[in-house]
C-alpha cells in the first residue's frame, strides 16, 4: 500500500470510529468488478498507430509473430503527465493484445492476452487490471483499476475499432446508526478518473449486508443525487481523483427508501395527471395498475413519435393488449409535458398521463413497466440482473413481453374475483 494511501486509511478509520461533527471520510480500499450495464459508462474510442505512441520498450519480441499486424494503442488513464497505459494490438483472425499493466513502459514483462469474450463473429473484448498515476499535491499516487477493452470489427474499414472504459467499483465501509455499512463508487468517466459530478454511488442502505447495485435499485444513486442510508441522508462533497476516499456530509433524515422489486409493497403515492385529476395508489384498491415509465421527449419532433419511438409504441401495444380487461388502469409517467396528440386519443378512463419527477424518483425509474396488484404488491416488472462467471459480472435487462403483461393482469384479476 502506498504511504499516502496508508495515511488516509488511518485518518479514515479514526473518523469512522469516533465520528466527525462535520462529516465522514470513507476509505475505499477494495476493488471489485462492476457490471458495465449497471453504470452506463460510455466507451472511449482509441486510435491505433503503426508506431509507439509513447516511448516503450520490450515490444519487438511480439512483432515477429507470424501473420500478425502489430498496432500500438494508448489508454489515457490518470491525472499526471504520464500519457497513460500503452498496449499492443496483434491483429489476426482472432486478435490478441499485450497491455503494459504495471505502466512501466516496458512490455517485456507482460504476456499476450487472449480475448475473454467474443462479442460477435469478428469482435472481441478483454478485461485487465492496470496501474494509473494520479497527482495528489506534491505526491504521485499509483492506483489499480479494472478496465474493459473492446475490438469491434468494421467491414467498411476492413479493420478494428478499439474502445476502452472503466470496469470497477471501489468499496469501503463506515458506521451509520451504529452499524457498519458498505459503500461503493464507480466513475462514469472512461479514463477511470473520479469526479463528484460523474459518480454512481451504491450503498447497503437497508443494512442487509448486500449492495444491490443494479439499475433501479433503492441503493444506487446517480450523479448529483443525495445518498440515503437507513434514515440518514448525505451529500457527497469530495472524492480523490483515484477514488481512494470520499467525504460525506450529513444533511438530515428521511423515511427509509422502499425497495422496488417483485413481491415488495409498492410505495404509496399521490399525484396529479396532466388533465388535473388527483390520483393515488389507494384509489385503485380494486384495480390492477400498470405503470409505464417513459423517457423524456423534450425537444423531439413528435409529428411521428408514436410510430418511431419504441417506448411509445410499447405503451400503445400495452393499451391494446389490456383494453378488453375490466379493472385495469394504465399510468403513463413521463418526465416532461411533451405528449404526442396521438396518445391523447386513447380513452382517458383507462390511461392517465402524469408528469411527476418525484414519482419517477420514488420508483427510481425513467423507463420500464411495473404491474401492481389490487392489494398493493408489485406483481411483476422489468428487471435487471447480474451474476458472476469467471470472476466477471454478466447480466442484462429483462423486459416484460406484452403477452406476459396481459397474462399477469389476467391472473391477478382472476385471483381478485375468485369465489
Amino acid at each position: 500500500m502506498h504511504r499516502t494511501l496508508a495515511v488516509l486509511l488511518v485518518v479514515g478509520l479514526f473518523l469512522v470510529a469516533g465520528g466527525a461533527a462535520l462529516g465522514e471520510t470513507v476509505i475505499l480500499d477494495e476493488l471489485v468488478p462492476w457490471p458495465l450495464m449497471s453504470a452506463g459508462i460510455s466507451a472511449e474510442a482509441l486510435l491505433l498507430s503503426d508506431e509507439p505512441i509513447e516511448p516503450i520498450s520490450g515490444w519487438h519480441e511480439f512483432a515477429d509473430i507470424a501473420a500478425v499486424r502489430v498496432r500500438f494503442g494508448l489508454m489515457p488513464i490518470g491525472t499526471t503527465d504520464d500519457p497513460g497505459i500503452s498496449f499492443l494490438f496483434l491483429e489476426s483472425k482472432t486478435p490478441q493484445i499485450v497491455i503494459d499493466s504495471d505502466n512501466d513502459e516496458n512490455l517485456a514483462n507482460n504476456g499476450i492476452v487472449s480475448p475473454r469474450e467474443q462479442i460477435s463473429s469478428r469482435s472481441y473484448s478483454w478485461f485487465a487490471t492496470v496501474s494509473g498515476e494520479y497527482q495528489d499535491g506534491e505526491s504521485t499516487i499509483v492506483s489499480e483499476s479494472h478496465i474493459n477493452i473492446a475490438a469491434l470489427y468494421s467491414y467498411e474499414d476492413d479493420g478494428y475499432i478499439i474502445g476502452y472504459s472503466g470496469f470497477c467499483q471501489r468499496r469501503g465501509s463506515f458506521v451509520v446508526e451504529g452499524k457498519s455499512v458498505s459503500i461503493s463508487i464507480t466513475s462514469l468517466l472512461p479514463n477511470v478518473t473520479y469526479d463528484v459530478s460523474q459518480l454512481v454511488v451504491a450503498v447497503d442502505g437497508d443494512f442487509d449486508g448486500y449492495i444491490d447495485s443494479l439499475p433501479g435499485s433503492h441503493e444506487v444513486f446517480g450523479p448529483g443525487e443525495d445518498i440515503q442510508i437507513g434514515t440518514m441522508r448525505y451529500r457527497l462533497t469530495q472524492v480523490t481523483a483515484w477514488g481512494g476516499s470520499l467525504s460525506l456530509e450529513p444533511i438530515g433524515t428521511a423515511p427509509p427508501l422502499s425497495p422496488i422489486a417483485a413481491g415488495e409493497t409498492a410505495p404509496a403515492f399521490t399525484t396529479i395527471s396532466v388533465t388535473g385529476e388527483k390520483l393515488s395508489l389507494s384509489m385503485f384498491s380494486e384495480d390492477v395498475v400498470v405503470m409505464q415509465f417513459l423517457p423524456s421527449l423534450e425537444g423531439a419532433d413528435c409529428s411521428s413519435c408514436v410510430s418511431n419511438d419504441p417506448f411509445l409504441k410499447r405503451l400503445v401495444s400495452i393499451y391494446d393488449a389490456l383494453q378488453s380487461f375490466d379493472n385495469v388502469v394504465i399510468l403513463a409517467v413521463v418526465p416532461t409535458s411533451v405528449i404526442p396528440e396521438e396518445l391523447y386519443q386513447l380513452p382517458s378512463g383507462r390511461i392517465h398521463y402524469v408528469v411527476d419527477p418525484a414519482l419517477t424518483a420514488q420508483y427510481r425509474r425513467n423507463y420500464g413497466t411495473i404491474i401492481i396488484s389490487p392489494d398493493g404488491t408489485i406483481a411483476a416488472m422489468d428487471e435487471a440482473w447480474a451474476t458472476f462467471k469467471c470472476n466477471r459480472p454478466h447480466g442484462k435487462f429483462d423486459e416484460l413481453r406484452i403477452s406476459e403483461i396481459a397474462a399477469v393482469v389476467q391472473r391477478l384479476l382472476q385471483d381478485v374475483h375468485a369465489p
